[in-house]
């Protein structure tokens, strides 16, 4: 019973290597080798595979043949065991194949990479590398296509922090154009359910009302003689009435006269009535008497003040930092004003839908080191617009359900200027007010982390098109608390040659910028988002310098970060994998943008770099230009200013990334 399987073991042991498979008879030997492959010209890094083939005498094939291989050349290519064949040196090698004692050959012709880059030595990068050009490589960079071709983008960045703008001029030798375009890598497929745009704010109002009141209020903050916190104690005294004479804890149904002037800081009045109509913990609404009829109800009022209780306020308050109380009312007072209405003209393209005036935190009477403001109501105030159901102002505000979503929208974003601009005055004792582009970010921000409260999301979860879109509850939460920042980020990378996160026109592209700008460099680092953001409303300095001190541990520099950006708007989600400092954790803007209005696509603006056609446009700083191109297989491409033009300015960084 034992010997039996081991005699099994022994025969089979024995028959190895000698039972043809072919038609051959049983023990037949071989007379010819015929050896082929499957491509006879290689490059300099290819393969291919070649097979061998026993026959006998009479042409059977026979098989269970042992092959051995041999290189002829192995500098110029080699063989493996089963016949793999690669490529290592130009030239010509004979490859044998062997099997008692007949042999057979085949000839493989292995050609170098072309090249036409004047003896430089051609950048090998793998899919999702990013190389950033040194000094001799901006001036002339080989790049070789590799054995199968290989595609790019070329990313100019302007890394000049400054308003100056820079020219740039590229050429190229022996690219050709990307067939694919950049849409045909977006993560999600349309599904149909399209965001849309309810209205459009009218950026440029807030522009000129920041612009103004830091022109005129700022340089208090600069030459003020005595500490904010012993002017704010002095304006509302323990037990005095708060703003505008208004009491500290005001019955509903009592009267005040405010200042509602939304175009003119401290010169011209433009008093309204408000009516006490809800007081809260943190709210007093206030309802303009001269508000139309069919508006806004008692009950209305009340619930707006509660979601200013349980859902603004602890939001802005816990990611900022509390406000200042100069009226000594523990309060913000929000006046919902027909003089907001009366801001956007009949017929606009776009709409006020509230303002905090920094106005209002300066005494209307002489005090020592601060500017006078004779019209300001001295407390912390909101104006938000009325219901107008009857259209007898405009055509905006004529639907209440939405305005209601939309005015906590509005008090999430002006809130947040509130506190930046008050703690500055009063807690901080800062040098300025911060500069518009970042106090708008910073609100912008404030508008994001209420849209993800309300949807129940998450930062750093890469959200995608079909995630935010997944049923109507979701839709109306994009619609009516982050369309916004999606349409400035739309406006943002459709043109992202002129805008740029830093700019000072505070355009609503340059929006779009500033608030990604911030998301990315608080979903880069490594703290608590909230430690950031207060860390940049509780600063002394301003812009640039207070980011750079504020992240100083997430990136060397602003400008270095910007860099990273500029690369991420390529590389983020687009196929390949990119290491974490060129992604955005929380969105994924390739698959999102599908429905947002205007593009219903990732709208990235790019330009081909091909011979014979040179590249040349002007980058703004803090600015990026996208060109695309392909390499072919055994071809090397010649990158850099065209011959005999200007050398690119030294602020003008090239960053290259294989992409294919």
């Amino acid at each position: 019973m034992r010997r039996f399987p081991c005699l099994v073991l022994l025969v089979t042991a024995c028959s190895a290597g000698t039972k043809d498979g072919g038609t051959g008879p049983q023990g037949t030997p071989v007379a010819q080798v015929v050896v082929t492959s499957t491509s006879s010209s290689i490059l300099v890094g290819q393969s291919t595979s070649a097979t061998a083939t026993t026959l006998s005498a009479t042409g059977a094939v026979l098989t269970g043949r042992t092959i051995s291989w041999n290189s002829g050349a192995p500098t110029v290519a080699t063989v493996t065991s089963a016949g793999t064949v690669t490529a290592v040196g130009a030239g010509q090698a004979i490859i044998t194949a062997s099997s008692e004692s007949k042999s057979g050959q085949v000839t493989i012709t292995v050609t170098a990479v072309a090249s036409t880059c004047a003896g430089l030595s051609a950048l090998t990068l793998q899919v999702g590398d990013v190389h950033v050009l040194t000094s001799a490589e901006r001036a002339q960079l080989c790049v070789a296509g590799g054995i199968s071709g290989s595609e790019y983008v070329l990313i100019p960045f302007n890394s000049d922090t400054t308003a100056a703008t820079q020219s740039v001029s590229l050429s190229a030798t022996n690219t050709v154009a990307i067939q694919a375009p950049l849409a045909a890598q977006v993560v999600a497929n349309h599904s149909g359910a399209l965001f849309h745009q309810n209205r459009v704010p009218d950026e440029g109002l807030a522009v000129r009302r920041m612009t103004q009141s830091r022109a005129l209020l700022g340089p208090s903050l600069r030459n003020r003689g005595r500490s904010g916190a012993l002017f704010a104690s002095q304006l509302a005294p323990s037990g005095r009435r708060g703003i505008n004479g208004l009491a500290p804890s005001p019955t509903v149904g009592t009267l005040a006269q405010i200042n509602a002037n939304g175009n003119d800081a401290c010169t011209v009045p433009l008093m309204r009535t408000g009516r006490v109509t809800a007081v809260t913990a943190h709210a007093i609404v206030l309802a303009d008497t001269l508000a139309p009829a069919g508006g806004y109800t008692t009950a209305d009022y009340q619930n707006l003040a509660a979601t200013f209780d349980t859902l603004v306020f602890p939001l802005d308050t816990t990611n900022f930092g509390a406000p200042s109380d100069i009226d000594n009312n523990g309060r913000v007072v929000l006046f919902f004003t027909t003089a907001v209405n009366q801001l956007t003209p009949a017929g606009s393209a776009t709409f006020a839908g509230g303002f905090f005036y920094n106005r209002d935190l300066f005494p209307s009477t002489p005090t020592p080191g601060f500017f006078q403001c004779s019209t300001s109501n001295v407390g912390e105030i909101f104006y938000l617009p009325v219901v107008d159901a009857a259209r007898t102002i405009n055509e905006f505000f004529d639907d209440k359900p939405s305005m209601i979503k939309e005015t906590v929208a509005t008090l999430a974003h002006e809130f947040q200027h509130l506190i930046s601009a008050s703690r500055r005055l009063y807690v901080n004792n800062s040098d300025d007010f911060e500069t518009i582009w970042l106090d708008e970010g910073m609100s912008h921000i404030a508008e994001e982390l209420l849209y993800l409260r309300i949807a129940g999301f998450t930062t750093k979860s890469d959200l995608t098109y079909s995630t935010i879109s997944a049923n109507q509850t979701l839709l109306d939460a994009v619609n009516f608390y982050q369309i916004q920042n999606l349409i400035r980020f739309q406006r943002f990378i459709s043109k992202p040659e002129t805008n740029s996160a830093i700019s000072a026109n505070d355009s609503i592209a340059t929006r779009g910028a500033t608030w990604n700008m911030l998301r990315y460099l608080l979903d880069q680092s490594t703290g608590a988002p909230s430690t950031y953001t207060k860390a940049i409303d509780n600063a002394i300095g301003t812009g640039i310098p207070n980011l750079n001190a504020v992240f100083a541990s997430t990136a060397p520099s602003l400008t270095a970060a910007m860099r990273q950006i500029a690369v991420a708007l390529f590389t983020d989600n687009a196929g390949f994998t990119a290491t974490s400092q060129y992604t955005f954790p929380s969105w994924n803007f390739r698959s999102v943008m599908l429905g947002v209005p205007s593009s219903f696509s990732y709208s990235l603006l790019t330009r081909p770099l091909l011979p014979g056609a040179n590249q040349t446009f002007t980058l703004r700083g803090g600015a990026s230009s996208y060109l695309r191109f392909r390499i072919a297989a055994g071809v090397a491409a010649l990158l850099g200013p065209p011959q005999g033009g200007a050398a690119l300015a030294t602020a003008v960084d090239l960053i290259l990334v294989r992409t294919q």
